[in-house]
């Protein structure tokens, strides 16, 4: 992992995500989900298939316990690790990021 200096860093993820009606931007898909259907009152799989250039930046991981490929989005990341692996995304920072066993986010 490169140019992580925290966990919190870390936590943000290195995606970014714009909502096409205005000109709200977050790192986070659920974030950017959440203020479509509060601020403008549409269904996230309706924006999601009106404007699909949602994403504005997608990077992936490469994790370090399976080798999955995850988006690191701090939601999908933490599911992931989580759901496949039973550690929060504290616990897989501490095991995999800070002793640089993490791979690099492309």
């Amino acid at each position: 992992m490169t140019n992580i200096d925290s966990f919190e860093e870390f936590s943000r993820g290195r995606c970014s995500y714009s909502c096409a009606m205005c000109s709200f931007t977050s790192s986070e898909s659920l974030a950017l989900f959440k203020h479509v259907k509060e601020r403008h009152g549409m269904d996230t799989a309706v924006f999601a298939k009106l404007y699909p250039g949602y994403a504005v930046a997608k990077v992936k991981i490469t994790c370090a316990e399976c080798g999955a490929a995850v988006t690191f989005d701090p939601t999908k990341l933490s599911l992931h690790t989580f759901n496949k692996h039973k550690l929060t995304l504290k616990a897989y920072y501490n095991k995999h990021v800070t002793n640089g066993t993490s791979n690099n986010a492309s």
